[in-house]
């Protein structure tokens, strides 16, 4: 699923764009996730533990795409990933429906500016339209 397209301004003045995820960048999202998982201990991955391709990147969001409640909310200084929060279900059964997993990325020189809580914000309405509690 595709979330509409939006902007964050940056204290410094820098704009943001915030959107889901594409196929396309791949790559960027690939890097971020590299970069972040060294610039903080409270995430569960160390950098040579992120090995994933970039045929699997595409897979991912490709399949993100199509899920009709899976989606991605994703901050992007031009054509480079800084943010990236992915909202899944966590099971596909009938008494499960209404739960969602949510995991937010943000690289460090974009902290404290509130982006994490503008893209939580986006996330938790898109969740409720998507009929998760």
């Amino acid at each position: 699923m595709q979330i509409p397209v939006s902007l964050f301004s940056m204290p410094s003045g820098e704009i943001l764009t915030l959107r889901s995820a594409h196929p396309d960048g791949a790559a960027s999202l690939l890097s971020h996730q590299q970069l972040i998982s060294g610039e903080t201990h409270f995430l569960a991955r160390y950098p040579e533990e992120c090995t994933g391709t970039l045929a699997a990147m595409q897979e991912r969001l490709h399949l993100l795409e199509q899920h009709p409640c899976s989606f991605t909310v994703t901050a992007f200084c031009g054509d480079q990933a800084v943010g990236n929060l992915e909202v899944t279900p966590v099971r596909p059964h009938m008494k499960y429906r209404h739960r969602a997993q949510l995991g937010l990325f943000i690289q460090r020189a974009y902290w404290g500016a509130g982006l994490g809580r503008r893209m939580l914000t986006l996330a938790i309405g898109q969740a409720r339209k998507n009929g998760f509690e």
